[in-house]
């Protein structure tokens, strides 16, 4: 470790933060931020009283542990952007819902309607959106 302790979580943990990204590789949650994927592995590691545990060696279960801790809490003490919204019913009768996505979010990522996008739920009720990623055979 090259940091000191003054250093963001991120920055003093660097090669366990990429190692954990690795882990989060093909999933929906793969372009979390440095500090997000930090303050995750923060609060699973306070939750069994630790600052910061030793990594598993088991990706699966690396993933259960940073995911289940992506809490609304640890996301808004980030510099993450969040945004709050509504999911709509329909109105057809069918079940079915829409998310009424804001213009600043469209704008901030450069989507446009008609653009196909993926929602993931977290065990937490958090939902991630993003754009498919395009394979490149």
């Amino acid at each position: 470790m090259n940091s000191n302790s003054h250093d963001p979580l991120e920055k003093q943990f660097a090669d366990d933060v990429q190692r954990i990204r690795q882990a989060l590789q093909n999933t929906p949650y793969a372009d979390l931020s440095d500090e997000v994927i930090a303050k995750a592995w923060t609060a699973y590691s306070q939750s069994l009283h630790a600052v910061w545990l030793t990594l598993s060696d088991d990706d699966t279960q690396l993933r259960k542990n940073v995911l289940e801790n992506l809490t609304p809490h640890v996301l808004a003490n980030t510099h993450s952007v969040a945004w709050r919204t509504t999911i709509v019913d329909a109105g057809d009768g069918s079940g079915d819902a829409f998310l009424e996505l804001p213009t600043e979010l469209l704008a901030r990522f450069g989507w446009k309607i008609g653009d196909i996008v993926t929602v993931t739920a977290s065990e937490n009720g958090c939902l991630f959106i993003g754009k498919p990623k395009v394979s490149q055979n």
